[in-house]
């Protein structure tokens, strides 16, 4: 599936044309559900590589015409929660 940089509640301007959205990529959900404005999914792209994907809420009462969810991807193994893992289980990771 293709994941852009965000998700708008409405995807058009005021002229009907198209919000610019940047591609973040084409990737696979793993892990996790992708089921309201906030989520934490576990994806993989072509190459098998995992990431975590941190869907954030948007408001569009605060941000007008900006409303819907704001993506952002990272490797799995960068994760702040695979790092302390990592720190507390030095046997296990080289």
């Amino acid at each position: 599936m293709k994941i852009y940089e965000h998700a708008f509640d409405n995807p058009c301007n005021e002229d009907g044309t198209k919000k610019e959205n940047k591609l973040l990529g084409n990737f696979e959900i793993v892990d996790g559900l992708m089921d309201d404005y906030s989520y934490r999914v576990i994806i993989k792209d072509k190459d098998e590589k995992l990431f975590v994907l941190n869907g954030t809420e948007v408001s569009g009462f605060y941000n007008p015409k900006m409303g819907g969810t704001k993506n952002r991807i990272e490797p799995l193994e960068d994760n702040y929660f695979v790092k302390i893992y990592k720190k507390f289980n030095k046997q296990t990771f080289k």
